[in-house]
Parts: C-alpha cells; sequence; structure tokens
C-alpha cells in the first residue's frame, strides 16, 4: 500500500481531505481503498477525465460541507467503499447529495 500522508499529518474528525483536485467528477474514498481509488483517478487522468479524490476518514460525523462543495463543482459524485450500505459511509451520502445539489 502506498503511503499516502507524512507522518506528521493529524487527521481532523468529521472534516475529509481533498488528495487530489480535477474538475470533471469528484471520487470519494475512505480506508484501504483509497490506494486503489488513488488508481483510478490516474486512470481516469489518462483517458482525459479530471477527478477529484476526497478521502472520507470519519463518517460520523460525515463532512458534509465538502460532500457538498464537491458535488456542486464536478456535478458528479463516485463513493468508494468496502462496507455495507446499510451502516457504511455512503448510507447518509444520498440524503447530503439532495440537499445540496442533484448530481449523478
Amino acid at each position: 500500500m502506498p503511503q499516502i500522508y507524512t507522518a506528521e499529518y493529524q487527521p481532523e474528525i468529521g472534516k475529509g481531505i481533498v488528495l487530489m483536485d480535477g474538475g470533471d467528477v469528484t471520487i470519494m474514498a475512505c480506508g484501504v481503498l483509497v490506494a486503489r481509488a488513488i488508481e483510478a483517478v490516474r486512470l481516469l487522468a489518462r483517458e482525459g477525465v479530471a477527478a477529484r479524490l476526497v478521502e472520507i476518514h470519519t463518517i460520523k460525523p460525515l463532512d458534509e460541507e465538502l460532500v457538498r462543495r464537491c458535488a456542486r463543482e464536478t456535478g458528479a459524485v463516485v463513493t468508494v467503499e468496502e462496507h455495507s450500505i446499510v451502516a457504511g459511509w455512503a448510507a447518509p451520502s444520498p440524503s447530503t447529495f439532495r440537499r445540496c445539489a442533484p448530481c449523478p
């Protein structure tokens, strides 16, 4: 697994972080799938798609402000996780998206 952060990085509860910027689509990932999402962003770049990668490392509280901003700015959001959609972080996401702006 690639090293994503330096030893000095201190995650903030309830705050996601933009790891890679792009304007065509936002990919939101958590946990071990962040490394896979980095690969996806690089693959998309080779196809001419500028993807923004956001790590959402806390689900409760969810960084709704960042989720809304990304949905508004890119118009499309893909969530990447390995957990159940019933209890995973993507479960609260649709209601967050509906409150800010419709996006695929």
